[in-house]
């Protein structure tokens, strides 16, 4: 049964939108902040794609899947550090969260496999008629910020800055302090209170202060990271006793474009790991390859590491057709991606010898044929043959996500030092530590986000219920 008093929501992404859009279920009213002048966050920029295991589209394209190898591949990725508890429940509420989402508009009916994962699981959204894109982690939070929107028991309050969460005599989480900015005057210091607070607020992957400190061999890397991802949730939450796990796994994306105009610049665009999924591979600057495409992502900056840090993403016509031309117009419009016909233009723009590009790829296509390479690859999407016509751009590691956070149970409790539940604070997506571990799944944040948004909501009403229930002292 609702209380009646709000549910307060921190953060306006996914794990925010996914946990206002639930509690309005259950039945409470909600007050959402968000700092920003505008909902979504890192989620609405999320091209990938939401991973779930054994959903209809899988079904369709007789793809086999498991809560269990989900779950397999994850802690497989995690190389030990995920949460066993945490993985098994992103893993087997997967289903549920996505057939949620979906109940809602989203078409999220193609799918892909990315790297780490033993099958297809990942779940995109088709192209329009026309070709143009359409981007996964936009319309999800649209859809789900239209739904807030509609509701008579729900506000979104933007350029909303929390700043402090207030506690009652017995250290039970009761509200928040916050300060919004209007369109016209200073800003306002506020207060609200309700039955819980719910963080998701994202990580910290553009905090230069925080990345030096916990990862200082990092220090120097771009970031793919929008300027509001400063960590300010976790600090709020650490305030009043959450435990800050895992804070040094932090993930770096292998393949972010280099400006040609900028390429000092330390904020990048990602290059989606569905250029590499549907075909692309990577080059280095003497016209070789040197690594499996598909590889987690950490193994794989790992190897662009060993190669001078850089090298190409380079797609024939039928790899961009599977990405999706209008996908890569953005790309070539920003001047990240240029077009060369032939190995020889390829060779020339890329500065190597034409012979060694023509033995790459060569042997990629004897490879493709024998279903394996030197490297481990066993997914080839395309052939490439002399006359291709190619996108061709430069790429480099950058700071993508963060892993660790404030810590969680499966109930989306904030858990303090001694491993008890904080009262009346939860928390959901990227501001918590230990579901990935030492590394991210492409597909699973958005995944995590909505899961674990939807339970903070549940366990909200379950903890709203036993304090109602409470005999007075």
């Amino acid at each position: 049964m609702a209380s009646g008093k709000s549910v307060i929501v921190i953060g306006g992404g996914l794990a925010g939108l996914s946990a206002a859009v639930r509690a309005t279920e259950l039945g409470f009213p909600v007050t959402l902040l968000e700092k920003e002048g505008r909902i979504g966050g890192n989620s609405g920029k999320a091209t990938s794609g939401i991973n779930a295991c054994m959903t209809a589209p899988q079904e369709a394209a007789d793809i086999e899947d498991s809560a269990n190898l989900f779950g397999k591949d994850t802690l497989a990725s995690g190389d030990g550090l995920a949460l066993p508890h945490l993985v098994e429940k992103l893993a087997h509420e997967s289903l549920a969260a996505f057939d949620w989402i979906v109940s809602f508009g989203p078409n999220l009916s193609q799918v892909t496999q990315l790297g780490g994962h033993s099958v297809p699981r990942t779940h995109k959204i088709p192209p329009r008629p026309d070709g143009r894109p359409v981007g996964v982690g936009y319309t999800i939070v649209k859809h789900l910020h239209d739904v807030v929107n509609k509701s008579t028991s729900a506000s979104i309050n933007v350029n909303s800055q929390v700043t402090d969460l207030l506690r009652d005599e017995s250290g039970a989480i009761t509200g928040v302090k916050f300060l919004r900015t209007p369109e016209e005057g200073a800003p306002v210091t506020e207060e609200i209170n309700g039955v819980a607070v719910i963080l998701a607020t994202g990580g910290f992957g553009a905090n230069r202060d925080l990345i030096t400190h916990f990862r200082p061999d990092l220090a120097t890397l771009a970031t793919t990271n929008g300027p509001g991802s400063l960590g300010q949730g976790i600090a709020l939450g650490s305030d009043v006793g959450g435990v800050e796990y895992e804070m040094e796994q932090i993930q770096v994306h292998p393949t972010s474009f280099v400006n040609p105009k900028e390429p000092e610049a330390l904020s990048k665009f990602l290059a989606p790991e569905a250029l590499r999924g549907f075909g692309g591979v990577l080059i280095d600057k003497s016209g070789k390859r040197f690594a499996n495409e598909l590889l987690r992502r950490d193994e794989l900056s790992a190897e662009i590491k060993k190669n001078g840090n850089q090298a190409y993403i380079v797609l024939n016509q039928e790899a961009l057709e599977l990405f999706g031309i209008p996908n890569m117009g953005f790309y070539k419009f920003k001047g990240l991606v240029q077009q060369v016909e032939g190995y020889e233009a390829l060779a020339e723009h890329i500065g190597c010898s034409l012979l060694d590009l023509e033995a790459t790829f060569a042997s990629y296509n004897v490879a493709m044929e024998a279903g394996k390479d030197e490297f481990g690859k066993s997914v080839f999407k395309v052939g490439f043959q002399p006359t291709d016509v190619f996108q061709v751009g430069l790429i480099t590691p950058s700071i993508h996500y963060t892993m660790g956070g404030l810590l969680i149970d499966e109930k989306a409790q904030v858990l303090n030092k001694e491993g008890t539940p904080i009262p009346g604070l939860f928390a959901a997506g990227e501001v918590t530590g230990g579901v990935h571990g030492a590394n991210r799944l492409g597909g699973n944040s958005l995944a995590e986000c909505a899961v674990f948004g939807r339970i903070a909501a549940v366990s909200v009403a379950e903890y709203s219920e036993a304090e109602a229930t409470k005999p007075e002292l």
